[in-house]
């Protein structure tokens, strides 16, 4: 059985996904600070106003899960890309020693 693996290119895909969830967190806090800066500030009222608050009370916590999920995957891909260049070297340094 042969197994190829790009190690960096695993490592490589968990970092960015790691890094883009960042981001993407980033802008979500970004973006319900300012929906909640025109609440507060008094710029949005009435009933659109609280019909819109109470549609998306939950959304920035679950948006939040959605990006831990994401660095989650993006940390296993690290982990698994890691572990596979490990296990790599361990077995060619094995190998070289039969010869």
């Amino acid at each position: 059985m042969n197994l190829k693996v790009n190690t960096s290119e695993v490592i490589g895909a968990g970092e960015k996904i790691i890094s883009l969830s960042n981001e993407i967190e980033k802008l979500i806090n970004d973006l319900f600070n300012d929906i909640n800066g025109l609440f507060e500030n008094g710029a949005w009222q009435g009933i659109s106003a609280n019909k819109y608050a109470e549609n998306i009370k939950n959304d920035p916590e679950e948006l939040k899960k959605f990006c831990k999920t994401l660095r989650s995957y993006g940390g296993i891909l690290v982990k698994s890309g890691n572990d596979l260049k490990n296990l790599t070297s361990k077995y060619q340094r094995y190998d070289k020693n039969l010869y």
